[in-house]
């Protein structure tokens, strides 16, 4: 009986961290109204335990696309007190004021936080996501 348990435990554990969940499409002005951002996996689902892409797109707030950003990406979950399981960083320009984030990694269910600082010869602002992942 506790194999059996065992097994079970074992099969929830791998289904789940290859779960996916689509959904996930944010957006919020920046903290100083510089920037629109709107964030979203490339695909357009969120894979739990298993690297992939986002894309982050910015414009100013007449819609006008920032096509000179530098940006930093980090993030977690607060109410568990630990940061992303990974490093994910903006990898290259996708053009439309897009740019492509790698390395995204979630590694369970639950509230997450992204948070963006960007950069532009004019000015530097920052941004924060937060949204449930869910099964």
């Amino acid at each position: 009986m506790k194999a059996l348990s065992t097994i079970l435990w074992i099969g929830f554990l791998c289904v789940q961290a290859m779960s996916a969940w689509a959904g996930v499409d944010l957006k919020a002005p920046s903290l100083d109204s510089a920037f629109e951002v709107r964030v979203f996996p490339r695909d357009g689902q969120v894979l739990v335990g298993r690297y992939h892409q986002w894309v982050v797109q910015v414009t100013d707030p007449n819609g006008q696309v920032i096509d000179n950003a530098s940006m930093t990406v980090a993030g977690g979950m607060e109410a568990h007190g630990h940061g992303l399981p990974s490093k994910p960083q903006i990898t290259r320009y996708l053009g439309d004021g897009q740019y492509l984030i790698e390395g995204m990694l979630f590694n369970m269910a639950g509230r997450w936080t992204l948070l963006f600082v960007i950069q532009t010869p004019q000015v530097m602002d920052r941004v924060r996501f937060d949204f449930d992942i869910e099964f």
